[in-house]
């Protein structure tokens, strides 16, 4: 970054109109997060932005504070101390959800002495009605509970007693969060986790729902979840849904249960077949199910094969594509591989194919 443009955006900081203060501000821990500014410089100058009266600028402060921290190690104490303290203060709830989202950054990498009062104020603020606010806190309470290992209980049921309240933006957070609590400490959280999860496949979020999706398909592959028809059936729905995330979600789920017990194919493979391996616009779902099939296809009951007739589906797959860009190629190669080298079926056999 030239001398130049560094003396106008100094100069910016204390400009008298906010936007230049804050784009300035921005600006320059942006380019000390790439080396290109001195890191202790912006560090200095954001600590003081936080007593700026204009809260836009105090949230950047907060933000380049937690940033410059994660890459400057020696400023990971002087970075929390001054965050924590400005939490216990600070009155504006979109400036408290970025320092509650910085706090949650360099937990990871700081020795914690607070950690009673930490969980107590995120355990607060998680009921805060600020929605930034209470996203932050699910940050930083997801991120104490896996770096200590301790409060699962306190902190999965505390997510738990309020995501039924919670937009559909905030319910996702919290699905995601005890999604990576229970990949770290399975058998403290599963209970927590199989109880919100069966809970929000029913919610009429997509955003949810895709969620929700890949916890359950976590849950049973780790034979979390029993098979039942309910489930079988619940997710033969999903991968009907209006909404491409979610019938990529259902695919995921559908790899799981495979994985334990290819004969369930026999519940899917006719949408897979005639629904998304024809009919599918969205070409990453076509590309999932194709590669969902590659993974399985060899332990799928050929009589289900047949039964669907996916041999023919697969060629008409491969005729039909053209591969004018990547993902209509992926397509072809993947149809290709499972017609040819997964099924065996050579040139003469596809021909017979196509008059049966």
């Amino acid at each position: 970054m030239t001398k130049v443009l560094t003396k106008y955006l100094e100069a910016w900081l204390s400009s008298p109109y906010v936007g230049r203060r804050r784009k300035a501000l921005k600006l320059l821990g942006k380019y000390a997060m790439r080396g290109r500014y001195d890191r202790r410089r912006i560090f200095e100058r954001a600590k003081d932005a936080l007593n700026d009266e204009n809260w836009k600028i105090r949230a950047v402060a907060a933000s380049i504070i937690a940033d410059i921290a994660t890459v400057e190690t020696s400023l990971i104490g002087d970075a929390f101390n001054i965050l924590y303290n400005q939490l216990k203060k600070e009155k504006h709830p979109n400036v408290k959800g970025n320092i509650l989202r910085g706090l949650s950054k360099i937990l990871d990498k700081k020795h914690i002495d607070s950690v009673e009062e930490l969980l107590k104020l995120g355990l607060e603020l998680l009921r805060f009605p600020n929605g930034d606010v209470r996203h932050g806190s699910i940050q930083l309470l997801s991120q104490l509970v896996i770096r200590l290992g301790r409060d699962i209980d306190t902190v999965l049921g505390s997510f738990d007693d309020i995501i039924h309240e919670l937009p559909p933006l905030l319910k996702r957070e919290i699905l995601r969060s005890m999604r990576e609590i229970y990949i770290k400490y399975p058998d403290a959280s599963v209970d927590t986790l199989r109880k919100s999860t069966i809970r929000l496949l029913n919610d009429s979020s997509h955003l949810v729902l895709e969620e929700a999706l890949y916890n359950l398909s976590l849950l049973i592959r780790d034979r979390r979840i029993p098979l039942g028809n309910e489930i079988i059936m619940m997710i033969r729905r999903k991968l009907r849904s209006e909404k491409a995330a979610v019938r990529m979600a259902a695919l995921d789920t559908i790899d799981s249960i495979l994985t334990i017990d290819p004969k369930y194919a026999d519940a899917y493979l006719d949408i897979v077949g005639r629904e998304i391996l024809l009919k599918e616009k969205n070409r990453r779902v076509k590309i999932k199910a194709l590669e969902l099939l590659v993974r399985h296809i060899d332990r799928i009951p050929r009589d289900l094969i047949f039964r669907y007739k996916i041999p023919r589906i697969l060629d008409i797959l491969d005729l039909n594509t053209i591969p004018k860009n990547d993902e209509l190629k992926t397509i072809k190669e993947l149809a290709r591989i499972l017609l040819e080298h997964k099924l065996g079926y050579d040139y003469a056999s596809r021909v017979r194919l196509r008059v049966t």
